[in-house]
């Protein structure tokens, strides 16, 4: 759809302005890195933990109930109860 056709609210101008603001940040990164001389100066380094030697904990764990042999069992006895009604009704 064309621009035209879209109607202009509160929504669309709230989109219009972060559009024309991201823009010209572009610009604005554009124009400092065309000046740089040496590109490895703008580069920080990234860590992806803050201590390399520690492991981020993890979150408990979430109960797969569909994995739990209760539940395989409850499949499996409703097949062959569905099974045994196709099998009276076919009869």
């Amino acid at each position: 759809m064309s621009r035209r056709r879209k109607e202009p609210g509160p929504l669309r101008a709230s989109q219009d302005v972060r559009r024309t603001e991201h823009h010209r940040e572009r610009q604005a990164t554009r124009m400092a890195v065309s000046g740089c001389e040496d590109l490895d100066d703008l580069l920080v380094p990234i860590l992806a933990h803050p201590n390399p030697h520690t492991v981020p904990e993890r979150g408990p764990r979430r109960f797969r109930h569909w994995k739990a042999p209760f539940w395989k069992r409850r499949t499996n006895e409703r097949r062959r109860r569905n099974q045994a009604l196709l099998d009276v009704v076919d009869i």
